[in-house]
């Protein structure tokens, strides 16, 4: 079944190095499920803790304070942009971009060789989304 994260409302943690590699864990991050098109069509809102593991990583732009709620974002995977939502499961190698706008304005910009999208918790219902059109 289809599925994306939403950045937006999604709430960054911690940014933690680990070496060459960066963690950005959202506690709790939003997950869209549908038969149709993630965000748009009617289907089911879970949220869960996520990792987004970045290797051979640069933060560009750190994160002013944690945690912060995001208004925004986009991650560019070559000449592909997804805003405000990432597939999921997601696991990319290859040259990653990504920008989180935060609920002030600032934006943290990560680049990286690779991206992973690690579950940190189990899926938690929230609520059914009606869909765009409804």
């Amino acid at each position: 079944m289809p599925s994306i994260i939403e950045l937006h409302d999604s709430i960054v943690h911690a940014c933690i190095a680990h070496g060459e590699d960066i963690v950005v864990h959202l506690s709790p991050a939003y997950l869209h499920r549908t038969t149709g098109h993630p965000g748009v069509d009617a289907g089911d809102v879970f949220t869960l803790d996520l990792d987004l593991k970045f290797s051979d990583a640069v933060i560009d732009e750190p994160f002013v304070d944690l945690p912060v709620q995001l208004a925004d974002g986009r991650l560019s995977v070559g000449a592909t942009c997804f805003d405000n939502a990432v597939p999921f499961p997601f696991n990319h190698s290859g040259f990653v971009t990504a920008e989180f706008v935060d609920c002030y304005g600032r934006v943290a910009r990560i680049t990286s060789r690779s991206l992973i999208l690690r579950p940190a918790s189990k899926e938690i219902f929230l609520e059914s989304f009606p869909g765009t059109d409804s």
